[in-house]
């Protein structure tokens, strides 16, 4: 993800050019990931030099200042995204099967605020999934 204003300044540019353009935490080892997933040939190696932040806050708040590409998980940053202050240039979503659990005794499953919590909760990562094909 990045600025829109960063996006006019690079822009329009291929999923090649990503190993051209400043990245935000270019140690980050998605990079290469996401890229490879996507169909560039990285090199072995560091990406490029590149500020290095130490959290996907920070290198969200340096996207939207416009100082690069950041890897960013859209979950988290959709209100930026549909308030327009970043853009994603591609529709790549890598994932290497992470996951989130909640987890709670079996003998409070029935437990009203728990009930109600794990509804609430599937119901907004519902909104987020992609619609089936």
């Amino acid at each position: 993800m990045c600025s829109p204003g960063f996006l006019d300044r690079y822009g329009p540019f291929t999923l090649g050019d990503m190993l051209r353009v400043p990245l935000i935490s270019p140690h980050d080892p998605w990079w290469p990931f996401w890229l490879r997933e996507s169909g560039v040939d990285v090199p072995e190696g560091p990406l490029r030099p590149g500020v290095r932040l130490d959290s996907q806050a920070h290198e969200g708040h340096a996207a939207m200042a416009g100082q690069g590409m950041a890897m960013l998980t859209p979950f988290f940053w959709r209100n930026d995204l549909a308030e327009g202050r970043l853009v994603r240039p591609f529709d790549q979503v890598s994932t290497r099967g992470y996951a989130y659990w909640l987890v709670y005794p079996e003998t409070r499953r029935g437990v009203p605020k728990i009930k109600r919590f794990h509804e609430w909760l599937i119901a907004e990562l519902a909104r987020d999934l992609p619609s089936p094909v």
